[in-house]
C-alpha cells in the first residue's frame, strides 16, 4: 500500500486524508469488511466509461437517519418538522471538501429513499394492500469510503473526518479511521457464522425406502 496524498484547501476548508491503496477486487475488499455494520458495496459490474467505472464500499456509520410513518429520526431520535428540511439541516452540518481528480462519492449519506415517501410530499390516500412496515426512508451517513476506478485499475480510502467539528480533531480522526479501514483490508476477519451457508457435500436425510415413499406423496406419477 501506498501512503497518503495531499490535497489544497478547497474553498478555505480542511482537506480531506486520502491514501491510495495497492488494487484490490471490490468483492474482496466488501468480503474483508463484511462483518462491520451497516455495509454498503455500491459495485459496477460493467466497465463502461460513463456507467460502470466506479465501484464504492463503506460502513461503520457515524449517523443513521430514517423516515417511519412521516416521522423523521436521528440516531433513534424522533425530529419534529418535515422530514426533508430535517435531512437538509443533518447534511449542512458536514459540509464536503470535493476531489476532481477521485470518484465522485467521496464520503457522505448513502441508503435508499423508498417510493411510499412520496406521502411526505403530497396528500394520498392509504394503499389499498398494505405494505411490509419498512421504513420510507433510511440514510447512513459515512465518513469513510473505499473507492475504486475500474478504468484505471487504481483504488483509494477517503476519509473526511467527520463528525468531528473541531479543526485539530477531525484531522486526527481522518488518520485514525483511514488506518483502520486499511487495516481491516489487509488483514480481514473471518465473518461470523463463516460455516452458515458455505458449499459443502450433498448429503440425503433419506433412506432408500423413505426417499422412494416420499417422491411418490409428491408425484403420483412416478414409478
Amino acid at each position: 500500500m501506498t501512503g497518503s496524498t495531499g490535497a489544497p484547501v478547497l474553498g478555505g476548508r480542511q482537506p480531506m486524508h486520502v491514501r491510495e491503496l495497492q488494487w484490490i477486487e471490490p468483492v474482496t475488499a466488501m468480503r474483508a469488511l463484511a462483518h462491520r455494520p451497516h455495509l454498503t458495496f455500491l459495485d459496477s459490474a460493467a466497465r463502461h466509461e460513463l456507467l460502470g467505472r466506479y465501484s464504492y464500499l463503506t460502513c461503520d456509520p457515524f449517523s443513521s437517519y430514517m423516515v417511519a410513518d412521516g416521522q423523521a429520526s436521528c440516531n433513534r431520535e424522533a425530529i419534529e418538522g418535515d422530514p426533508w428540511r430535517v435531512l437538509r439541516s443533518l447534511l449542512a452540518k458536514y459540509p464536503q471538501e470535493h476531489r476532481p481528480d477521485l470518484p465522485p462519492f467521496q464520503g457522505g449519506a448513502a441508503g435508499f429513499l423508498a417510493y411510499d415517501l412520496n406521502r411526505t410530499l403530497e396528500r394520498l390516500p392509504a394503499p389499498a394492500i398494505p405494505g411490509q412496515r419498512l421504513p420510507q426512508s433510511i440514510l447512513h451517513f459515512y465518513d469513510v469510503v473505499v473507492s475504486f476506478d475500474h478504468r484505471d485499475g487504481r483504488c483509494w480510502i477517503v476519509s473526511t473526518g467527520w463528525p468531528e467539528q473541531d479543526p485539530s480533531c477531525r484531522r486526527e480522526r481522518t488518520h485514525r479511521r483511514a488506518d483502520e479501514f486499511a487495516a481491516m483490508l489487509v488483514s480481514p476477519k473471518p465473518p461470523p457464522n463463516a460455516s452458515v451457508g458455505a458449499p459443502g457435500a450433498w448429503h440425503s436425510n433419506f433412506s432408500r425406502d423413505c426417499g422412494g415413499t416420499a417422491r411418490h406423496r409428491f408425484d403420483p406419477g412416478w414409478r
